[in-house]
């Protein structure tokens, strides 16, 4: 397992002939050359997968990344290791501003983020404007999943928005139907980077809505972690939406999902 050469940080070069029975022996030397910003004992558990039978160690590799090292082998496995630097939730009174604050801490500056995410933003086009429908958004205001699916399955565009740039998305997030959420996403492919004309993303809708809904917002971030900073008209985040009362207990799903907010595939570890 030859992986002196992905840590651009280590200060002593750890070759992998000195280690010749198992790859977490070399892991483990390694880590300690490196910053100290992994925990042994988490490496361990995560490269567990390495030492399978079914994994090819010529195709086996480990990738450094500003967030977390990501193990992938050809059994199709991904582990996030570690958060680099965990944040505690009450050095901080919005939830908006402790989002951004684990981004920096994690690696990402919040401006990098933004970017990012304005790059990867759609608006509405003619196709999707015209395949809106009352009949549809009325299923997605009131949760009806069942007409949902049986409109999908007789051909409707389920990637619509009205004039206005309002996503079929944002009005399930906005309702809080996790399972409708679910369908969109998984079943009829809808892009979660769907701006209306105030560029808000369906997230600014899940944050905003009544009901704290905190599956939906997870599931949301797991698809495009950089939304949590994404700024609509307004200048406002989506977290800048959620109700005062409720602060604590948003700060809380962040502090337990801070692996998540990074600019890579973090989908395993939802």
């Amino acid at each position: 397992l030859k992986l002196a050469h992905t840590c651009t940080r280590s200060a002593t070069k750890v070759t992998s002939q000195s280690y010749t029975t198992q790859p977490q022996s070399c892991c483990t030397h390694l880590i300690k050359h490196n910053t100290t910003h992994y925990n042994t004992n988490t490496m361990k558990r995560s490269l567990s997968c390495c030492s399978s039978s079914s994994c090819d160690d010529e195709t086996s590799s480990v990738e450094h990344m500003p967030l977390t090292k990501k193990v992938k082998t050809n059994c199709s496995s991904i582990r996030t290791i570690t958060s680099r630097n965990p944040v505690a939730s009450e050095d901080y009174d919005k939830p908006s501003s402790y989002g951004e604050a684990i981004f920096e801490a994690n690696g990402f500056a919040a401006k990098e983020v933004v970017d990012y995410a304005k790059s990867q933003q759609r608006g509405p086009t003619p196709d999707m404007i015209d395949g809106y429908t009352m009949e549809l958004s009325m299923a997605c205001r009131e949760g009806d999943l069942d007409t949902v699916k049986r409109l999908h399955q007789a051909g409707a565009n389920l990637d619509c928005c009205n004039r206005f740039g309002q996503h079929v998305l944002h009005l399930a997030c906005l309702r809080g139907h996790l399972e409708l959420v679910e369908y969109l996403i998984k079943d009829a492919k809808v892009d979660v980077t769907i701006v209306c004309d105030q560029q808000r993303t369906p997230l600014h809708d899940a944050c905003w809505a009544s009901q704290l809904n905190f599956d939906i917002v997870k599931r949301l971030i797991g698809e495009a972690p950089q939304l949590v900073l994404f700024p609509d008209k307004r200048g406002f985040t989506p977290f800048d939406y959620t109700r005062k009362p409720n602060w604590d207990e948003w700060k809380g799903f962040l502090e337990n999902h801070q692996h998540m907010l990074a600019l890579e595939d973090n989908k395993c570890n939802q």
